[in-house]
């Protein structure tokens, strides 16, 4: 199933398997892999493990780690890894202070993302500075592949008050040796990912949301569209993320999948009380960088006309 959703999949989603609950990262990766290791795309295995799952942090750890498989497809399926870009003025490229000599890396990761404890990543992708700058004096950035047990690379970990189950880790990279992926760090890495990883993660939020309606029984209309929306994403999954084009019609779908939320949030204190409770906690992810993905909209519109 390479090229288009297959009927068996459509069916599951409208049909989804009972939930399910993890005790930990560990036990949840676990189900992920052997639930999804006959589908090829990334986005699909976000959806589908989406699918079965009781709480957002789940479906959004399926979906950003897919969507780093979608980005670096020699990571494979079974690829656990973080991207470390996000540094104390954020994540621009003239924020990007860390650097790489050919040899080794040097700096300060805020905010990784980790869908699990922070050592469990096989790999952090750290996005770095080369030595010199491009012709319009903007920094050359480079992608790094770091092994998460390197020498020289400490981790401390957090938790936010929402998704506790993912940890948000800080990097200090003191001359850690490190790996330069073949490309542009930002043009080829660093600015096509904010679309990739919404394009998967609201892949599988819409699973999700789906998917609890559905065991609910909440009302069809919007289960409906949320159907629809699943085959409008994935099509837009499998497209070049570097398109305006892609990037406006994943606004309309992030602002159909925020409807469908809106118009289902009553129906869902139906749910069992754990998932509720889960779900009330954490619904605040989809809102996290609101801002960011605005002003990137607004970017698409001006290249689009």
């Amino acid at each position: 199933m390479n090229e288009s959703m297959s009927m068996s999949m459509l069916e599951l989603a409208a049909r989804p398997p009972a939930a399910r609950s993890f005790a930990d990262a560990a036990a949840w990766w676990k189900d992920q892999k052997a639930r999804t290791a006959t589908f090829d795309a990334p986005i699909d295995r976000a959806i589908i493990g989406a699918l079965s799952v009781d709480r957002v942090a789940w479906a959004f750890a399926g979906g950003y780690l897919a969507a780093l498989q979608h980005m670096i497809p020699s990571l494979g399926k079974d690829g656990f890894a973080s991207l470390a870009a996000t540094e104390e003025g954020g994540a621009h490229p003239r924020a990007i202070r860390t650097t790489f000599d050919g040899e080794v890396v040097r700096g300060h990761k805020r905010w990784v993302t980790v869908p699990g404890e922070a050592s469990s990543p096989s790999f952090f992708f750290v996005v770095a500075q080369l030595p010199g700058a491009h012709s319009d004096g903007r920094p050359q950035l480079v992608l790094t592949r770091v092994r998460s047990d390197a020498a020289k690379l400490t981790i401390e970990q957090s938790h936010a008050p929402f998704v506790p189950e993912l940890v948000h880790a800080e990097l200090k990279l003191d001359g850690v040796k490190a790996e330069a992926l073949p490309g542009d760090g930002y043009a080829d890495y660093l600015k096509p990912f904010r679309t990739i990883e919404d394009l998967h993660v609201h892949g599988a939020m819409a699973a999700l949301v789906l998917a609890l309606s559905r065991r609910i029984d909440a009302p069809k209309p919007p289960r409906e569209r949320l159907l629809a929306t699943l085959v409008v994403i994935r099509e837009l999954a499998l497209a070049d993320p570097k398109s305006p084009a892609v990037h406006l019609a994943l606004g309309g779908v992030i602002n159909s999948v925020a409807d469908a939320i809106r118009e289902l949030e009553p129906a869902f204190q139906s749910l069992e009380a754990p998932t509720l409770a889960a779900w009330e906690r954490d619904r605040v992810l989809f809102t996290v960088a609101g801002k960011a993905r605005a002003a990137r909209l607004e970017s698409a519109w001006a290249k689009a006309t």
